[in-house]
């Protein structure tokens, strides 16, 4: 195995959505966002913990939460 798919199973990383998931996570980050035609992509999403490309809905056993203040 690679060290992808180590840090991976080490972290019991799943593809399935199911809560918590990996968009509300402080290790998850989205490196840009494209605009085209009208459409915003999200691209480079990544999970900084163990380096690999994930999506907001996954998920793994290391999930931390970020605290989300309420803009006003």
């Amino acid at each position: 195995m690679n060290k992808k798919s180590n840090a991976k199973l080490n972290q019991g990383f799943n593809r399935k959505p199911i809560w918590p998931t990996c968009g509300k996570c402080t290790h998850y980050s989205e490196e840009e966002k494209v605009e085209q035609c009208g459409y915003v992509s999200i691209i480079n999403q990544r999970c900084n913990l163990g380096k690999f490309k994930v999506g907001k809905s996954n998920t793994c056993l290391r999930h931390e939460s970020k605290i989300i203040y309420p803009t006003y």
